[in-house]
């Protein structure tokens, strides 16, 4: 869970906007939108990097604004490395300025070397990311 001290509307208008995550997320150097963005979502071409290992694929970002949630799969038209990419964000209004929001995400690799080197990256990885999120959260306009 991560707590946002903004409304709903206004996290789920920046989580929405996955190609400017190199903005502010560790490890992704490049995010650049595939075909545009609509209003149900968004195809972004990612490079992430962990130590000497980088992956370069593309995810489907769907988004539901009337549930406030934005879910996200791999497709694989869009390069190699990750077998499974999958994941969500749900956010709930503790009250008119305070946003919990309910997280989870699944990756592999095509390679249990490069898994057991994500596996080391994510550990404080997923936390690092969070926060920065939050963080971007509350400094967006």
């Amino acid at each position: 869970m991560i707590r946002f001290e903004r409304s709903p509307e206004q996290v789920f208008k920046v989580i929405t906007q996955p190609s400017q995550q190199h903005q502010y997320l560790p490890h992704v150097s490049q995010s650049k939108s595939v075909g545009g963005r609509t209003p149900e979502g968004e195809a972004v071409d990612l490079v992430v990097s962990f130590f000497v290992v980088s992956f370069k694929y593309r995810v489907q970002h769907w988004f539901y604004p009337e549930e406030h949630r934005m879910e996200w799969n791999l497709d694989p038209t869009g390069g190699k490395g990750l077998a499974k990419h999958d994941g969500y964000f749900q956010l709930y209004a503790l009250d008119e300025n305070t946003t919990i929001a309910d997280y989870g995400t699944r990756v592999a690799t095509q390679d249990k070397f490069l898994d057991f080197l994500r596996g080391l990256g994510e550990r404080g990885g997923i936390e690092d990311a969070l926060t920065a999120l939050r963080r971007h959260v509350h400094t967006a306009r």
